[in-house]
C-alpha cells in the first residue's frame, strides 16, 4: 500500500511529534433475518469488529421457494418465506475495493452461488441486499447441477454464506460468515390415486379394488397403533384342481403374485423461519426418502400355526413372524421387495395412467429390504413422494411402515441411516412418519343362497362366514342374494333334470307321476318307497307283455302279486281278473303274467342291489342327488364367488340310511374355478355341531381343503395337523370343528409343501 502524507517540521533540535494513521477497513457482521430471528454472525478469530455482535443463532432456517395451500396442493402467490441478508461494513475511508458473498452447501470445497458487491452495496454501516429490486431473498441462487430447481434445499442442508472484503489500508477484519437450514417440518401419509396402479381387469388380481378396500375403512392410512386389513379377492376353487396336492398354494400365486400394489404417498412439509409447517416443493431437491417396513405378526394362540411362524423369527431382516420367504412370503434374505423398484417420470400436470410417478430404487447394503424413493418439486405431486407399497400375498402377515427423510449423510452422499439395525430407527420424530399395521386377508364372497322353497330351515349365514377369521379370510356374506325357487320352476327343472340325466322307463316308476315335487315338501325328491316301486315296475312289466288288458285288471294284478307272496298272490290275481268279465283263459294268462313279472322285477331289483329299504334308499339318494346337481346347475349367474342350494334333506326316505349326505362341494359343470356351488342337504338338529359348520365345511373343499387322513379317501397327502381330529374338515361332528393349523396356513397361501404335519418340525432357530 502507498499512501503520500504531509507532514509539519519542528524547530531544529526538537522532536518531531508527527503520527501517520493507517485507514482501517474490514466486515463487521453478517446475517439471514426472518420472522424475528437472525442468524448467528462469526468473524474470524482476533478480527475487531467495530460494532457490537448481533445476536443470532445457529439453527435459523427458512423454507425457500415458492409455495402450494396446504389445504388444496395449488400455488398460492401470497405464501412466502423471504429472508434479509443483512451485513456491516466498516468502510469510513472507503478502503473497501471488493465485496464477494459465497454460498457453500456441506461437503464441498467450491461456492455454489456467489455475487459481487457493487457501488452502494460497498459503503461504510449496515445494508441489505436486495434481489431483483426487492429487499429480501427467497433462496434462489439460479442454475448449479447440485440444485436441479435453482433453489437451496433440503439435500444439502446446511449451508454457510461468507461475506469476503478486500481493500486498500489494514484490513481488521477480512470475512463474516453465517450458517443457516433448509429443514424439513413433518412428513404426512396418504394414499396415492388408483390411476397409478394396473387397470382392473377381469380375472386377473384387482389392485385397484384392494385400494378402494382400503380407503373404505379409512381415507388415509392407519395410525401408529391402529390397524387397516387388506382384503385380497380370491375367488379361486378347486374346479379341474386337486385338494391334495399343492394347487390351493399355485393357484393362489397365480393370481397375486408378489402380492397387491398400494400406493403410499408422502407429503412433505418444510419448515418456515417461524417454524410452521408449510409447502415449500422447491426446497426438497433430490433428497432420498428411505422407506422401511417392520414384520408386525404375532402369536396366534394355536400351537401349529405358532410354531410355523417361529421359523428363523430372530435371525431374518427384518425379524419377525410374517410367512418367511421360503413357505411363500416375504420375510428373509432374498426374498421379493416389500418396495419394488419403480422408474418414476418427469413431473407433469396431469399424470399418466397405470404408471408409478416417483423414482424408486433399491437400499443398498446393508439395509437392502429398505427402499429410496425421490419427490416431485413441480407440477401434480409437488412436494410428495411415494414407493408402491406391495406386501406379501400370505395373509395373516402384519406390515408397518415408516418413510424417513434421509438427509443425514456422509460425504459420500450415503444416508447415515442406512444401517442394520432393527426397526424403528434412531431418526427425529419431524424427518419420519409411520403408518399403523397393514394386515393381508383373503376374501371370497358368498353371492347367493338358494333354498328350494321357505320351509327348509335357514342357514346362518354369519356363523358360516365366522368359521374363517382365524386363517385371515374374510368369507364375505354381505351381499348375499337369499332366495327361495317357485313351484313352477321346481317342478319343471325336476322333470327336466329326469330328462337330462337319462332316466329310463324304471328309474322313473320310483317317481310318483301323480305327486307334486315341490308341494310335497322340503326335502330335494319324493320318490315312491321300495314296496310302491316294485309294485309299480311290475305293472309297468305286466302291461308290457301284455297289450289289450283293462288298466284296473293289470293295476290289481300287480298288486296281488306284489303283496302276496308265491301262489296265493298269482291266485287272487287270476280271481281279480274274472270278477272284470274275463274268461278263466285269460283270466289265468293275466295271473300268470303277474307271477312272471314279478319274478323278473325281484330278480333285477337283486341284481340292482336295491332288494332292501336300505339298498334301495341309497339308489334313491343317489338319484336324488344327482337330480339336485341338474336342477341347480341352471341357477348360476356371471358373478364370481360361492352359491349355496339348500334342501332339508335329499329324498324323502332318507331315514332308512344308515349314513346320508349331508352336503355336497360338486364341481357344478356350469362353474368355473372363479364360481363354485355346494348342495346343503340337512338341518340343525342333525348335529352337535350345528348345520352351518356343516355348510362352512363344504365352502372348505372348495378351497381345497380335504378331509383328514383318517376319514380313509387318502393317507399320504400331509395337509392336516396330526394332533388334531376336530378339525372343520373331519367328520367329528360332535365336537367344536375349528379349522386346524395346516389347514390355516394353507388357507393363509403358505406352501403345503413346506410344511410338516408334524408342527414340532415347522419351527427352527
Amino acid at each position: 500500500m502507498k499512501r503520500t502524507a504531509k507532514v509539519a517540521l519542528v524547530t531544529p533540535g526538537k522532536e518531531n511529534a508527527n503520527r501517520l494513521g493507517m485507514p482501517e477497513f474490514g466486515v463487521a457482521k453478517l446475517y439471514l433475518s426472518a420472522s424475528g430471528k437472525n442468524s448467528q454472525s462469526y468473524l474470524q478469530e482476533g478480527a475487531r469488529p467495530p460494532e457490537k455482535e448481533t445476536k443470532g443463532s445457529d439453527d435459523f432456517h427458512f423454507a425457500p421457494g415458492p409455495q402450494l395451500a396446504p389445504d388444496t396442493w395449488a400455488a398460492d402467490g401470497s405464501k412466502t418465506d423471504k429472508v434479509a441478508v443483512a451485513y456491516e461494513l466498516y468502510n469510513p475511508y472507503a478502503c473497501v475495493k471488493e465485496a464477494k458473498l459465497e454460498l457453500f452447501r456441506r461437503f464441498k470445497d467450491a461456492p455454489v452461488w456467489t455475487r459481487q458487491l457493487k457501488g452502494d452495496e460497498l459503503l461504510d454501516g449496515e445494508h441489505k441486499l436486495e434481489f431483483d429490486g426487492k429487499p429480501e431473498w427467497d433462496g434462489k441462487i439460479g442454475t448449479h447441477a447440485d440444485f436441479p430447481d435453482e433453489y437451496v434445499t433440503v439435500e444439502h442442508s446446511p449451508y454457510k454464506l461468507r461475506l469476503t472484503v478486500k481493500g486498500e489500508g489494514l484490513c481488521v477484519s477480512p470475512v463474516a460468515w453465517t450458517y443457516f437450514h433448509v429443514l424439513v417440518a413433518k412428513l404426512e401419509l396418504e394414499y396415492g390415486p388408483e390411476k397409478v396402479l394396473p387397470a382392473s381387469q377381469a380375472g386377473k388380481a384387482d389392485h385397484r379394488k384392494v385400494l378402494q378396500a382400503l380407503v373404505t375403512q379409512n381415507a388415509k392410512p392407519p395410525a401408529p397403533g391402529g390397524k387397516a386389513k387388506v382384503f385380497l379377492e380370491s375367488n379361486r376353487f378347486k374346479k379341474g384342481h386337486s385338494m391334495f396336492d399343492n394347487s390351493l398354494y399355485t393357484v393362489y400365486e397365480s393370481l397375486w403374485g408378489k402380492g397387491p400394489q398400494i400406493p403410499l404417498f408422502a407429503k412433505v412439509f418444510a419448515k418456515s423461519s417461524d417454524d410452521k409447517a408449510v409447502v415449500a416443493h422447491k426446497a426438497l431437491g433430490k433428497v432420498k426418502f428411505l422407506w422401511d417396513w417392520e414384520s408386525k405378526s404375532a402369536a396366534t394362540g394355536e400351537t401349529f400355526t405358532d410354531r410355523a411362524q417361529d421359523y428363523h423369527k430372530d435371525t431374518t431382516k427384518p425379524k419377525g413372524q410374517n410367512c418367511h420367504k421360503d413357505r411363500g412370503g416375504k420375510r428373509g434374505e432374498g426374498a421379493d421387495p416389500v418396495f419394488p423398484a419403480q422408474a418414476g417420470y418427469n413431473p407433469k400436470d396431469a399424470l399418466d395412467d397405470e404408471k408409478f410417478p416417483f423414482k424408486v430404487e433399491a437400499c443398498p447394503d446393508p439395509r437392502k429390504w429398505a427402499a429410496y424413493s425421490y419427490a416431485w418439486g413441480d407440477k401434480k405431486l409437488a412436494s410428495k413422494t411415494g414407493v408402491v407399497f406391495q406386501p406379501a400375498r400370505t395373509a395373516g402377515d402384519l406390515y408397518d411402515v415408516t418413510v424417513h427423510v434421509a438427509c443425514n449423510v456422509d460425504e459420500n452422499q450415503k444416508p447415515k441411516i442406512n444401517t442394520d439395525d432393527d426397526p424403528p430407527l434412531k431418526v427425529h420424530d419431524s424427518l419420519k412418519v409411520s403408518t399403523g399395521s397393514f394386515e393381508v386377508w383373503r376374501k371370497v364372497h358368498v353371492v347367493k343362497y338358494l333354498r328350494k322353497k321357505a320351509g327348509v330351515p335357514q342357514l346362518s349365514m354369519a356363523t358360516i362366514s365366522g368359521c374363517y377369521p382365524v386363517a385371515f379370510m374374510d368369507v364375505d356374506v354381505s351381499a348375499t342374494n337369499s332366495a327361495t325357487m317357485s313351484k313352477a320352476d321346481w317342478n319343471t327343472a325336476f322333470a327336466t333334470a329326469m330328462t337330462n340325466l337319462g332316466w329310463n322307463d324304471i328309474d322313473k316308476l320310483a317317481v310318483d307321476s301323480t305327486v307334486d315335487q315341490y308341494d310335497q315338501g322340503n326335502y330335494g325328491a319324493y320318490f315312491r318307497n321300495r314296496l310302491q316301486f316294485r309294485e309299480a315296475w311290475i305293472l309297468y312289466e305286466i302291461n308290457r307283455r301284455l297289450t289289450g288288458v283293462n288298466a284296473g285288471v293289470a293295476s290289481q294284478a300287480a298288486q296281488d302279486v306284489a303283496n302276496t307272496a308265491g301262489a296265493a298272490g298269482v291266485t287272487a290275481a287270476k280271481n281279480h281278473a274274472l270278477t272284470f268279465g274275463y274268461s278263466n283263459a285269460d283270466a289265468t294268462l293275466i295271473a300268470n303274467t303277474a307271477r312272471d313279472s314279478r319274478t323278473h322285477v325281484d330278480t333285477q331289483m337283486t341284481a340292482a342291489a336295491i332288494e332292501t329299504d336300505l339298498k334301495y334308499a341309497n339308489w334313491l339318494e343317489n338319484k336324488a342327488i344327482a337330480a339336485l346337481k341338474d336342477i341347480f346347475d341352471n341357477e348360476f349367474d356371471a358373478t364370481e364367488g360361492i352359491y349355496i342350494f339348500h334342501v332339508e334333506a335329499s329324498h324323502n326316505h332318507w331315514n332308512l340310511q344308515t349314513s346320508i349326505t349331508t352336503g355336497l362341494a360338486h364341481d357344478f359343470p356350469t362353474c368355473s374355478d372363479t364360481r363354485c356351488g355346494f348342495l346343503q342337504m340337512c338341518w340343525n338338529a342333525l348335529f352337535p355341531c350345528g348345520f352351518d359348520k356343516i355348510a362352512a365345511h363344504e365352502i372348505g373343499h372348495h378351497l381345497f381343503l380335504p378331509h383328514p387322513p383318517d376319514t380313509g379317501e387318502c393317507q399320504d397327502y400331509k395337509a392336516h395337523d396330526k394332533d388334531v381330529t376336530s378339525c372343520l374338515m373331519s367328520y367329528n361332528y360332535a365336537t367344536a370343528m375349528v379349522l386346524c393349523g395346516f389347514c390355516r396356513l394353507r388357507l393363509r397361501g403358505w406352501s403345503k409343501d413346506a410344511l410338516d404335519p408334524d408342527g414340532t418340525k415347522n419351527k427352527k432357530p
